[in-house]
């Protein structure tokens, strides 16, 4: 589906739209990076700049970056029971 530019009133087509996701696409690549690099630092180096609770938010910023607040709600639901 095209949208409509609201400065030009040209239609913005799929290469834009595309484009757009691309962005979204490697940002979410960039937190998740982010994310694993610190669990491994904490995890696997025994890093103590990063803490327990502070690794737990960056993960949990990551998960729900990614999958959505409802994505991740329904997820952790699942995988407690």
């Amino acid at each position: 589906m095209s949208e409509v530019c609201p400065h030009c009133g040209q239609t913005i087509g799929m290469a834009r739209q595309l484009a757009m996701k691309s962005a979204i696409l490697e940002l979410q690549r960039k937190d998740l990076l982010h994310a694993v690099q610190q669990a491994y630092l904490k995890h696997h180096c025994n890093d103590d700049r990063i803490g327990w609770d502070e690794l737990g938010n960056i993960l949990l910023n990551a998960l729900c970056n990614v999958m959505g607040d409802e994505g991740y709600q329904k997820w952790i639901r699942e995988a407690t029971k």
